[in-house]
């Protein structure tokens, strides 16, 4: 079978004009999805990238979402406590979720409690499948930024993270600081 696909590239004169039309499609794909299942999940980028879109869906674009049927999870998450000015879920907590009505029971983070990185990665794997069980773990919408190194989520280049296939999270090295991380795997992604 021979199945043509049309690539689109769209270029955008800057971060704002760029993050306002993402907003813009979320938006839209949280609605296609409720029109079809009573709740949307969405994994959440962490680092810098994402911060601008997180404050306008929360602000600018906030009367136009359905808030109650979003489940928050995320993508990758830096294993350092949730206070910590360099978590991710700090980040999203900050920049979005603290000005929105949504409850605590709508928001799974990777808990960076455990001791041990493996234990934390595992827990995840099994709040994905609890949670996610209804769309067979798949998620409706993850966002991603990109590194300066080309990183992705917490998938760094070389990284035996890159190599796993059968498990949805696991705790992978970082190049950089903090050098310890959770991440989606990319056959999640």
């Amino acid at each position: 079978m021979n199945i043509e696909t049309e690539s689109i590239l769209q270029i955008y004169p800057d971060k704002e004009a760029i993050s306002r039309q993402v907003a813009r499609a979320t938006i839209d794909l949280i609605h296609q999805t409720l029109n079809v299942r009573p709740y949307f999940s969405i994994a959440l980028a962490g680092g810098s990238t994402p911060r601008l879109l997180y404050s306008m869906l929360a602000t600018e674009f906030k009367e136009e979402i359905p808030w109650d049927k979003i489940l928050f999870f995320w993508g990758d998450e830096r294993y350092v406590p949730h206070t910590d000015e360099k978590s991710n879920y700090l980040m999203a907590r900050s920049a979005m979720l603290d000005h929105v009505p949504v409850s605590a029971s709508q928001i799974f983070p990777m808990k960076t409690d455990p001791t041990n990185p493996k234990d934390a990665a595992n827990d995840y794997c099994f709040t994905l499948k609890e949670q996610l069980k209804a769309t067979d773990g798949r998620f409706d919408l993850i966002l991603l930024g990109m590194g300066d190194d080309g990183h992705t989520a917490s998938l760094f280049p070389g990284s035996p993270a890159l190599e796993e296939n059968t498990i949805a999270v696991v705790a992978a090295p970082a190049p950089v600081e903090p050098r310890q991380r959770l991440t989606l795997t990319y056959p999640v992604i």
